[in-house]
């Protein structure tokens, strides 16, 4: 059984599961760009779905920013909760701490 068909089961009844990270491009631009007519803002959003090198490095370097966050935490005795990160992840990177040797 693929790795992919173990999560799905394991995940099935878990309604909390929700691992996707959306951002409604249409919404946004009427938010940030109101002077966008329709058109524009549908050939913003196709351009984008369909730009094979959209830049995700921004969102994916947020991302491991939460991942150090959860497994460095020299205060966390193991879980840490959702809010307990969004708390503390900035929006800008932090500098590297330098780990003691043990």
């Amino acid at each position: 059984m693929a790795s992919k068909d173990r999560r799905d089961r394991y995940y099935h009844f878990d309604n909390n599961y929700d691992p996707l990270l959306a951002l409604n491009v249409d919404e946004y631009l009427i938010k940030e760009h109101p002077h966008l007519s329709l058109v524009q803002r549908k050939s913003v959003w196709v351009t984008c779905q369909n730009n094979q090198s959209f830049d995700w490095s921004a969102v994916k370097a947020q991302i491991d920013e939460c991942v150090n966050k959860i497994t460095n935490d020299e205060h966390s005795s193991g879980d840490v909760s959702s809010s307990q990160v969004s708390d503390s992840v900035s929006n800008k990177p932090k500098p590297r701490r330098k780990r003691n040797a043990s």
